[in-house]
């Protein structure tokens, strides 16, 4: 009976998170010659999320990396096999900074990684406790495709004033090599920056979130041009 009640007051004594009000998921595919690794996802600041990645084929072994604040790093390895089926793994902190893909080949046989990704935001907030941060209030939802043409650059959102956001871009797969570059822009003068590669083996997605975007631009750096669809969130907190 004393061990129940010494459990019970311990729990009721410890202190509440600020409560969950939302949460919002983009996913992606990748498809990633042996040797070859993508960035997914990357923050400016450390970030709560819930990743859950499958392997739907593969010629080699995929490793999984999860870069946290703290600088220590989640990691995983889904093995190569020859049944089709899919392997997944399930990644959570509240310090996630950067996600990295890798498909890796033990030989110099080669072949291909192919698989999805789902990341989702979880984004906390009060009305009433001083210590949380405002609740999200409003979402506004927009996507669109976007075709570039080699060497042309455009920007593709910008705000006077920092902006939360979460994107997703989709580029789309290539009969040519396609190279985007994705710069983001932040109110720290600092920056987020991607480089995707897409063939004709297929496309490639990545996502990222920051309080502070004030610019995004795409290029095409390739000789070919580049196709995709991108879609993002905007987050609007008051009480």
């Amino acid at each position: 009976m004393y061990k129940d009640k010494h459990k019970f007051e311990k729990l009721s004594k410890r202190e509440c998170e600020c409560p969950v009000n939302n949460t919002r998921g983009f996913g992606g595919n990748f498809s990633l010659e042996c040797g070859e690794c993508l960035k997914i996802f990357e923050s400016d600041e450390p970030v709560e999320i819930k990743l859950r990645l499958s392997r739907s084929s593969t010629d080699c072994n995929i490793l999984v990396f999860v870069e946290l604040e703290n600088g220590e790093c989640l990691e995983f390895e889904i093995p190569r096999n020859d049944i089709f089926s899919s392997n997944e793994i399930i990644a959570t902190t509240k310090q996630a900074r950067k996600i990295t893909v890798e498909c890796k080949s033990d030989s110099l046989d080669g072949g291909t990684c192919f698989g999805s990704w789902t990341v989702t935001i979880i984004l906390r907030g009060s009305e009433t406790d001083r210590t949380c941060e405002c609740p999200v209030e409003s979402i506004l939802f927009d996507s669109s495709t976007f075709v570039l043409n080699s060497g042309e650059n455009q920007v593709m959102f910008q705000s006077d004033d920092p902006t939360e956001i979460f994107v997703g871009v989709d580029l789309f797969a290539n009969t040519e090599e396609c190279l985007l570059t994705i710069l983001v822009e932040l109110e720290n003068h600092k920056c987020l920056k991607f480089v995707i590669q897409a063939s004709s083996s297929g496309g490639k997605d990545i996502s990222f979130y920051s309080k502070n975007v004030k610019k995004i631009t795409f290029e095409s750096l390739a000789s070919a041009n580049c196709r995709g669809f991108w879609f993002n969130d905007l987050y609007y907190r008051g009480a």
